[in-house]
């Protein structure tokens, strides 16, 4: 005859693998959501990183042209 579990067992049974599915689910949440932080940290870095190196070689650029200008400007103004 199969053993009969009292209804106190069985929802201390359920409460008890209830709170054991939450608690994974939480950490579950955590982890995901710690991920998901590191991966918008890691892109929002690599983003800057990037603006810096394009704004960086646009200035060297600008600069680079202002020079030459003022040495065609300088050359100019010296034949004539």
């Amino acid at each position: 005859m199969p053993q009969q579990t009292s209804t106190l067992e069985a929802c201390s049974w359920v409460a008890t693998h209830f709170t054991d599915i939450l608690l994974i689910e939480l950490i579950v949440v955590i982890v995901v959501v710690v991920v998901v932080v590191v991966v918008v940290v890691v892109v929002v870095v690599v983003v800057v990183v990037v603006v810096v190196i394009v704004v960086a070689v646009a200035v060297t650029v600008v600069e680079v042209v202002v020079v030459v200008l003022v040495i065609v400007v300088v050359v100019v103004k010296k034949k004539k």
